[in-house]
């Protein structure tokens, strides 16, 4: 507002006839200002409003963001320890396979000489019975051991 003090010094200065002309400058340039004062306030306000509503929108679309930031961080939860479970389970199969293995190979002895079908009876027994004389270390009581051993262990029945 500077310039409008100034400009009235220069017109109050001068005389009486200047003054007068100069007076509808001054409500014009009165007029002028209040005129831009009334836009301004409106462009403010105006302007205001829209943001606000921005704001808003922005609000919601942030509230929707962070529930479905939630609702995934569940789901990978859910995903990681359905993962950890079943690498679990996996190994636990991976276990009892090789278990299973190691105990199939057990009965897959096959010593030369003696048929496939040898014997009806304890084929632990006629083993022993070939083996001792072989390995005289070997116990007479290892067949029924051997035999209840395998049954506990690879076929899980009782003895």
């Amino acid at each position: 507002m500077p310039g409008l003090a100034g400009l009235w010094n220069t017109t109050v200065g001068r005389g009486h006839h200047e003054r007068e002309s100069s007076q509808p400058a001054t409500a014009w340039i009165l007029s002028t200002l209040d005129e831009a004062k009334t836009y301004l306030v409106g462009e403010i306000v105006q302007s205001t409003g829209v943001l606000r509503g921005e704001i808003q929108t922005l609000a919601t679309w942030t509230a929707r963001v962070e529930h479905r930031l939630e609702f995934t961080t569940e789901a990978h939860n859910l995903v990681i320890n359905r993962l950890n479970y079943l690498k679990a389970r996996v190994h636990a199969a991976d276990l009892a396979l090789e278990d299973m293995g190691n105990c199939s190979r057990r009965i897959n002895v096959r010593i030369r000489g003696i048929p496939e079908r040898a014997g009806e009876g304890p084929l632990a027994d006629l083993v022993v019975h070939i083996l001792q004389p072989l390995l005289p270390g070997i116990p007479q009581a290892m067949s029924g051991s051997w035999s209840r051993r395998y049954s506990e262990i690879c076929l899980g029945l009782p003895v």
